[in-house]
């Protein structure tokens, strides 16, 4: 692993090279016209990696929430999740238990973890680790109001506990987490076109 903090920002342009030199995601034909514009920077400091990415889209605030707390059924958009689900509800508190796998190319690690989430309708999920090979995670939704719609903001910080590729590290761990995080909203789009007028993304912030 690299020593010494980096720092990584990459465009929409970018993010798409990555997904065609083997990660590419099957979406419908309205959501690649209506690519959201991602901005992202991953650090790396230590053994910590932090990773944020955020954008904007013209949807109702109540709408992107219900995507983020749709938790069993990640693994129907979020690639690599393979399995998502609450073991314990209580309040606006669950235990959430998740597995997938981080790949990207000749890479691959399972990716084990139990993550206690706390929600505050319709603004902030937020989660740590309770155990799993992310350690020391910690992880945060925002869903602001925005011009036309919100601001969505993803921010997570953790310790892998498994060897990454030196050279390739904070790249694999930045392709993982924004392709994930591009899926989420395009789910967020597609169900906002199912109920009415298609999403359209604008700027990134």
């Amino acid at each position: 692993m690299m020593h010494s903090m980096s720092s990584l920002r990459f465009s929409t342009f970018a993010l798409g090279l990555m997904l065609a030199c083997g990660a590419a995601m099957a979406v419908p034909a309205y959501a690649q016209d209506r690519a959201p514009d991602i901005v992202s920077e991953v650090l790396q400091d230590g053994d910590f990696i932090s990773v944020t990415a955020n954008a904007e889209l013209a949807l109702p605030q109540a709408l992107a929430f219900q995507v983020l707390t749709d938790y069993e059924r990640y693994p129907e958009f979020i690639p690599d999740i393979e399995h998502s689900k609450v073991l314990l509800r209580q309040g606006t508190g669950l235990v959430l238990e998740q597995r997938g796998t981080m790949r990207f190319l000749f890479f691959s690690q399972p990716i084990d973890v139990r993550l206690a989430v706390v929600e505050s309708a319709p603004h902030r999920v937020v989660s740590r680790s309770l155990g799993g090979n992310l350690r020391g995670f910690s992880g945060r939704y925002e869903v602001q109001p925005a011009a036309g719609g919100v601001r969505i903001t993803y921010s997570a910080r953790f310790i892998p506990a498994f060897v990454l590729p030196e050279a390739l590290g904070t790249f694999i761990v930045r392709n993982v987490f924004v392709r994930a995080f591009e899926a989420t909203l395009r789910e967020m789009q597609r169900r906002h076109a199912t109920a009415g007028e298609p999403a359209r993304p604008v700027s990134g912030g």
